[in-house]
């Protein structure tokens, strides 16, 4: 059974113990972003367009057609990733930075800026061990 001073101390640390937890995910989502794919710049030759059906409901998607180098070879192939017409930047002609496979160089998708969610893990944990930090020093 634990005492009353060793549940406070519990009561006290589990912030920190979360906090870290959530620093931990969000630095291993952001390295795992990072690490695979080989990263380029490639230019947008085009805008490939697709047609499916979701619920009985076509919907039509895009992805930007590229042009990049890689190992001294050129390659011109439409991103992996599809986006809801409409809803993205690519333009004919624009440098967009890219993830391109290490397995098939001709597969790749357009890089993400960052994760919201990745942002946020490691925004809350930190913020978590910093105000433990300060009440701890404040009131012990």
């Amino acid at each position: 059974v634990l005492s009353l001073s060793s549940m406070e101390k519990f009561i006290l640390f589990f912030p920190v113990i979360i906090g870290v937890i959530l620093d931990v995910i969000g630095g291993f989502l952001y390295f795992k972003r990072k690490k695979f794919g080989i990263h380029v710049i490639g230019t947008v030759t085009g805008i490939a367009k697709s047609q499916t059906k979701y619920a009985g409901v076509k919907v039509t998607t895009e992805a930007p057609i590229v042009k990049y180098d890689i190992a001294d070879q050129t390659y011109t192939a439409p991103s992996a990733k599809f986006y809801p017409e409409g809803t993205t930047i690519f333009k004919k002609g624009n440098s967009i930075s890219i993830k391109v496979s290490r397995k098939n160089h001709r597969s790749f998708v357009p890089e993400e800026n960052g994760s919201t969610a990745e942002k946020i893990l490691f925004s809350c944990g930190t913020f978590m061990i910093i105000a433990f930090c300060i009440m701890y020093f404040r009131y012990y």
